[in-house]
């Protein structure tokens, strides 16, 4: 077990970050296409869709890149998922209405070979792909609304009662099982019933479309747009509050991508390139250092670091995401345990938290029917940010609960392992 803790050490480096004495980004390799999405597996494996020319993947680290597209029919890919058992999903576009080969694709086997989902019933291109806790399975597509798949991609339902638009271009769950869905026209929705019935958002959103959606701590949910910003909301997608990244002081920057990491820090590419803030969307700074202008889609692996593929190459952060910036002036306002991460795992996963005073502090595994099988830490802290490693090879696969306790409060969340 790891115990990360706060040091002068990280004070110093975060105020050479303050200054901008080095870049961002670096290259990792000068692999180019035309990226549309890209996502990394649970073992560090990447794949970037192309919008003619399918899916390509790398397995060390993006230094080099082969294509894999065996029986995928469609190569406008426009988006990429990671189930929650490894499978790999790819929704396509197809290039118009009358193509009958577009739809999702799934491949069980690291994008070796893809077969195609759902054949019988959608007919749309498939612009987004999510998952439940149970392991559900949510697309959305262009004139279909949503579908919903229980067994594994073998049978799908449509799902559209109360949902205000069919043109459906992002969806995201958070960690009670809500499902959100960002479409055309400036709509989000959310479903508190596996998907049954829609409620549209009543207040705060304009004018447009939401092409990504992301999930926070304490399952604030953000939706970003393709010309009016980004926007979060409190209440469960309810109202929403448009963010200022401080040098767009108007409604009218594109966002393409949102990535959250395990403690919260939020990353989104935007116009003039990727952004990132600290505090919840507060504050922002800009991240082109190494980089340039343009930016494609974001994508985090399990050691913290964030990659981008863009025309000129594919690039990686020189240092980890997950660096905590500690001083006395950034100490934790809550008390707060964040989602594991990986999730779901195998055999190893990082846990973060915050506390906000100093506190006895406990922090337990339990499986489903509520025994304690592991204690990763019972201690006196001191107010700030920790992250532990929880190695877990001799755990059965399934769903466990971890939960934090100090002496007046207490979280609990949920995790899945899988073997």
């Amino acid at each position: 077990m790891v115990l990360t803790i706060p040091t002068l050490l990280v004070l110093f480096v975060s105020a050479l970050e303050a200054q901008q004495v080095h870049n961002f980004w670096i290259k990792v390799s000068n692999f180019t296409c035309t990226p549309i999405c890209i996502q990394v597996d649970q073992r560090g494996i990447f794949f970037v869709g192309d919008a003619y020319n399918g899916v390509f993947r790398s397995t060390d680290g993006g230094h080099n890149w082969v294509q894999v597209c065996n029986g995928l029919l469609d190569l406008r890919v426009v988006t990429i998922a990671v189930g929650p058992t490894g499978d790999i999903f790819a929704g396509t576009w197809g290039g118009g209405n009358s193509n009958p080969v577009r739809g999702i694709f799934r491949s069980t086997n690291e994008g070796e070979a893809w077969v195609k989902l759902g054949s019988d019933v959608i007919k749309s291109a498939v612009w987004a792909i999510t998952f439940n806790s149970k392991g559900h399975i949510f697309v959305g597509t262009y004139e279909q609304g949503v579908f919903r798949s229980t067994d594994g991609g073998a049978s799908w339902l449509q799902k559209n009662v109360g949902l205000p638009k069919l043109y459906v271009w992002s969806l995201a769950t958070d960690s009670r099982d809500r499902v959100y869905a960002g479409m055309f026209d400036g709509f989000v929705a959310h479903s508190t019933d596996n998907g049954d019935n829609w409620v549209p958002a009543e207040s705060g959103l304009t004018w447009p479309s939401f092409q990504c959606l992301a999930v926070g701590p304490r399952d604030r949910v953000y939706a970003g747009g393709d010309g009016g910003g980004l926007f979060y909301s409190d209440d469960f997608g309810r109202s929403w509050q448009y963010v200022s990244l401080g040098s767009f002081p108007g409604p009218y920057y594109a966002v393409g991508s949102i990535v959250i990491n395990r403690l919260g820090y939020i990353y989104i590419s935007a116009t003039n390139g990727p952004f990132r803030s600290r505090d919840g969307g507060t504050t922002w700074q800009q991240m082109n250092s190494g980089l340039g202008q343009y930016v494609g889609r974001l994508a985090l692996d399990s050691a913290g670091f964030l990659y981008t593929q863009t025309p000129e190459g594919f690039f990686r952060t020189t240092d980890l995401t997950t660096d905590i910036p500690a001083s006395p002036t950034q100490e934790p306002r809550h008390f707060e345990l964040y989602q594991n991460y990986p999730n779901p795992f195998n055999a190893s996963t990082s846990i973060s938290f915050s506390i906000s005073k100093p506190s006895r502090v406990a922090l337990r595994v339990f499986d489903l029917l509520g025994v304690e099988v592991a204690v990763l830490l019972s201690n006196d802290l001191a107010t700030g940010n920790y992250t532990l490693q929880w190695n877990s090879p001799q755990f059965p696969s399934g769903s466990y609960y971890y939960r934090l306790e100090s002496a007046d409060l207490m979280q609990t969340r949920k995790l899945i392992l899988l073997k």
